[in-house]
């Protein structure tokens, strides 16, 4: 073999030559060779797979070395490359793609350029200098796309740093706020500003909780704990975590509990968290004395969960990407986003996460948002144990020992 320097740089500018012949394949190195292109001499196709493993700019290849199995041996390699990179095979021909090799080799092989013979140096040259300057642009591509992941890894790094950095000094501050609860302080003015301090911790406490999930999730750290369990007490954690916040905005909840029969296999504080944002998220953007409705059924072995709210909508070119990572809906009519733009990309990663689905539908600004998650229901062929009918069901909610305004209609006060 003759051919280029090992430097990694120059092993990705070469070109391949493979040809039948000693010959071909010295005359067309000796063409290149003059112009100062880098190549490598293969004699045979397995040669060929090993070398642009290591690296190449394109592959020169006559008609006649490309036997069916050298043809399939070359078409693995190619797809195996990494989806940035489309190698140039510039291939020999004598009949063009009349020749049944060659159209066989145009179909799998992809992106093929032919060249017909006899060569001339100047046509040669053209088409090598071509392919080596596409083959440029993927490895500016390649390069690219590493300092994109290298970034992303770093962004993930400080959201987790950042998080556990923040999350320190909010118990003494949460600790602090108690205490003074305790103390029975006459004053008013202390009072307001313990209430103020214990709000604000505890929406910091949110936005900290939610930058830790993200961190675990893109970094594989987050296992769930699953469970089977009925749909009903997922959603019932679900409301009691929200109903502050919906009053506290001056939403109504509109909640109709689904049927206890209906199990899902899921981490109930996974799937509680993600009905929980979006509850959230309606609460942030419904004006005051809006509604918001959540029901839940079962068909086909699915189930599916349905927010509704009466808010500020989602404008069309936005709904596409509302569940990207820091994406915000623009503020209406005065009212502040509030948030990081994390809360509905966590609903999607935890429901996906459950091998479900979560889709948000809008019809336009100022008319309202509708989320849809949709999770695999635990199906059988019959009941372990008696199941409650749906009356049976609404009583036994409606007697638990629930926190003010947790009926199935919330309203706020």
């Amino acid at each position: 073999m003759t051919g280029a320097s090992p430097d990694p740089d120059r092993l990705e500018r070469r070109v391949i030559l493979c040809a039948p012949t000693g010959r071909d394949a010295r005359l067309i190195g000796h063409i290149l060779n003059e112009a100062g292109i880098d190549f490598w001499i293969c004699t045979a196709a397995g040669g060929l797979a090993e070398e642009v493993a290591r690296g190449a700019g394109a592959v020169l290849i006559a008609e006649e070395a490309l036997t069916e199995a050298d043809q399939l041996l070359l078409a693995a390699t190619l797809t195996a490359q990494p989806a940035w990179s489309d190698l140039s095979l510039i291939l020999l021909t004598i009949r063009g793609e009349h020749t049944p090799s060659v159209g066989s080799a145009i179909r799998a092989l992809g992106n093929v350029t032919l060249l017909e013979r006899p060569l001339r140096a100047w046509a040669l040259l053209s088409v090598v200098r071509t392919a080596l300057r596409a083959r440029g642009r993927q490895y500016e591509m390649r390069r690219h796309l590493e300092q994109l992941k290298d970034a992303d890894r770093r962004k993930d790094e400080f959201l987790a740093s950042l998080a556990h950095e923040l999350r320190n000094p909010l118990a003494p501050i949460r600790n602090s706020v108690g205490l003074l609860r305790l103390s029975n302080i006459e004053n008013p003015t202390v009072k307001m500003a313990a209430d103020v301090i214990d709000r604000q911790s505890k929406q910091l406490s949110r936005l900290v909780d939610d930058l830790l999930d993200l961190s675990r999730i893109t970094r594989g750290k987050v296992s769930l704990q699953r469970v089977e369990i009925a749909l009903a007490e997922v959603l019932r954690n679900a409301v009691e975590t929200s109903e502050p916040l919906l009053r506290n905005a001056g939403v109504t909840l509109d909640y109709t509990p689904p049927a206890p029969t209906i199990l899902v296999d899921v981490d109930p504080v996974r799937i509680a968290q993600a009905v929980s944002n979006v509850l959230n998220n309606a609460a942030k953007f419904t004006p005051r004395d809006g509604r918001v409705t959540l029901t839940a059924k079962c068909e086909e072995g699915i189930a599916e969960i349905r927010i509704r709210d009466t808010g500020m909508g989602i404008a069309p070119h936005m709904l596409e990407g509302i569940f990207d990572l820091f994406v915000q809906g623009e503020p209406r009519d005065g009212m502040a986003r509030g948030g990081l733009g994390i809360g509905l990309t966590l609903v999607r990663r935890f429901v996906e996460m459950h091998d479900g689905t979560v889709e948000a539908s809008s019809d336009g600004p100022g008319r309202g948002t509708e989320f849809v998650m949709r999770l695999p229901c635990v199906i059988r062929d019959r009941p372990e144990t008696p199941c409650a009918t749906d009356d049976e069901e609404e009583t036994r909610y409606l007697a638990l020992p629930a926190r003010p305004g947790l009926d199935r209609r919330l309203a706020p006060s």
